[in-house]
Parts: structure tokens; sequence; C-alpha cells
């Protein structure tokens, strides 16, 4: 068994490299993505990290091939996975595994993925990722290498789930007012907010990123291929983005009810989502965030008219006394007529 040792100085630079990165969130930990080095409330809890694909992949290659084409990217994983071990947290693969087989991603399977990942977690010594992290090897040794041929059979297939139908019906609408060049930005939130509220269960990470898309805020991305006229580019941009934003959005379902013995985080290297992040942590946040983007005194009366009329004790739910089934077939249905009104815009 491997024993990670490590001096106040090496504890000193790994902190400072995980909250430089802003890599892992919490709304009561980490909402700025930066943890204290010794905190004692949090090591007595139930660590669970919700880590998405551009984390999860990377350590998947890790196991398999030892190493990773780009140095900085390698020193970086490897740097989050020797953290996660420092705070005894574990991390969890499935969201990654439903996101490639739901969309096709991965041409490697996922139960094949789920192996590699679980292997370079549990199996590769704590102090090869030490190693790797702090420059001194620069690939993991071949005795420590993945490298099982047999993999069982799994689906993992996540359609029809309500969070992530909402969020892509929201991307079209989204994805449709960007190519509209009639409107301003704000408008085009006003807009959005309305339509939103009207037909769909509302989440922080929507209001927030539409906000932060219409205003051109710096990194936060546009569904990929949105200003293309391929139509089948832009839809596969927004079921991509999708995915992006449903990390956020199942993770809040945890974080909002964890008990005192658990503790959920996030773990991203995507800069939207780290963006997003920060702006809807802790609960509460995402209102004042939106306030901050759109800040004229006009805008901000708008603003607050606006979510007076819409949310809190006016909001309607638009899905009020709906069984699960026909919630899910009334979001196909707006899916279905908001693709076809931006493929015929196309």
């Amino acid at each position: 068994m491997s024993v990670l040792i490590f001096s106040n100085e090496e504890l000193e630079v790994l902190f400072d490299v995980i909250n430089s990165l802003k890599i892992c969130f919490h709304p009561k930990f980490a909402p700025d993505g930066k943890f204290k080095i010794f905190d004692r409330e949090l090591s007595k809890k139930e660590i669970i990290i919700f880590a998405d694909n551009n984390i999860i992949s990377p350590i998947c290659e890790i196991a398999h091939k030892g190493s990773l084409k780009n140095e900085d990217r390698l020193r970086k994983i490897s740097a989050f996975v020797l953290w996660t071990k420092y705070i005894n947290a574990r991390i969890t693969c499935g969201l990654g595994l439903l996101e490639n087989d739901t969309a096709n991603l991965s041409g490697v399977s996922s139960e094949y993925n789920r192996m590699r990942f679980l292997y370079a977690v549990d199996k590769i010594p704590p102090i090869v990722w030490k190693n790797l992290a702090f420059g001194l090897i620069d690939s993991v040794p071949d005795v420590f290498l993945y490298n099982q041929d047999y993999v069982p059979k799994v689906d993992y297939n996540f359609q029809d789930n309500r969070i992530l139908l909402s969020i892509e019906a929201a991307l079209i609408h989204i994805s449709r007012l960007c190519k509209y060049r009639g409107m301003d930005g704000f408008n085009k939130f006003i807009h959005f907010f309305n339509w939103y509220t009207d037909n769909l269960e509302i989440g922080d990470c929507l209001m927030f990123y539409s906000a932060a898309l219409f205003a051109d805020i710096e990194s936060v991305a546009m569904p990929k291929g949105i200003g293309s006229k391929d139509y089948n580019r832009i839809v596969k941009g927004i079921k991509n983005q999708a995915w992006d934003l449903a990390y956020l959005a199942f993770w809040s379902t945890f974080y909002y009810n964890e008990s005192e013995e658990k503790c959920y985080m996030f773990a991203t290297d995507d800069n939207t989502q780290k963006i997003i992040s920060v702006n809807i942590i802790p609960p509460g946040q995402c209102n004042n965030a939106i306030y901050s983007i759109f800040h004229t005194k006009k805008q901000q009366q708008q603003l607050e008219d606006i979510f007076a009329a819409k949310l809190g004790n006016n909001r309607i739910n638009p899905f009020s006394n709906m069984s699960e089934s026909e919630i899910i077939n009334k979001i196909k249905s707006i899916i279905e007529d908001e693709y076809g009104k931006l493929k015929n815009e196309i």
C-alpha cells in the first residue's frame, strides 16, 4: 500500500495550484473555486465530486496510456487527482458515462471508460499521481497501467430526462435569439426570460448563462457551430452545450439537499462552466449576478418588474398538475417546435 506524505511546502503548492485553476466548486466551502488548506469541518464529511467529461476523459487516458500529449494538462489533472486523495474525496464519473452513451461522443464503450477511470483513481498509487503533479515523472510506469481487454456490455443511455430535455429546449431558443440581429442583448434576455418562465421549469444555470451570453461576457461560449448555416452542425452544438449545463443542474439538486455528513462538489476545466458556477453559488447569487451584468438604472428597474411578475409567489409552473410522462411529452413537443423554427430560419 502506498503512503502519501506531504511537507508543508508541498501542501501549500498543491492548494495554490488547485485554487489558481479554480477547478472545483462548492456553495459553502469554495463558492469561488478556492479551498482552505486545513478545514476541520470539511474533513469530517464524506466528499463526493461530480466531475465532467473534460476531467474524466484525461484521467481515463492516463490510466490507459500513462500520459497526455499536453504536459500542462497532465500536471493539472494529476494535481486534481492528488488533491482529491489528500481531502479523501470520491470522484464520480457517472454523468460522463451517461453523456458519452447518450450523445454517442466516444469511440470507446462507456463501461470500458468506467473501468479505466476506477482503475486510475483506485489502483494507480497516490505517490505516482504526486510525482506526475510535481513534474518528477512524465508518465505512469508501465507496471501500473490499465491493460484489461474484457469489457462487459452495459448501456448507460440517458434519454427522456426532464432536466436534460428542458435545457436542450431552452438552448434552442437561446440559439435562435443569438442569430437574430434586430434586438440588443438586454432585450434578448428579457424575451428569453418571458419565454423560459412561460414554458419550462427554470434553473439558475440557464438564467445566468443566457444573460452572460447575450451581454457578450468574455469566455462565456455560445453553442458550437451556432454561426453555421449547417443545421445538423448547429443541433450537435446545442446538444453538446446542453450536457455542459446539465452537469451544473444535476449537481445543484444534490448540494441543495446535502446532509451534515455529506458534501457534493463539482469539478470542471471548462471556462464557461467555471464562470457559471462562480455566479450561481451560493443559492440566491444568480439574481445578483444578472443585476451586475445589466447594470443601468433602466435595465435594473425592468428586471425588478419582470422578476416580481414571474418569480416568487407569482411563479406559475407550466407543468402544474401534469404527470411525469405528460411533462416529458410536453418538453419534447417544445423541442420539436423550436428545432422546426430554427431550421426554417436557417
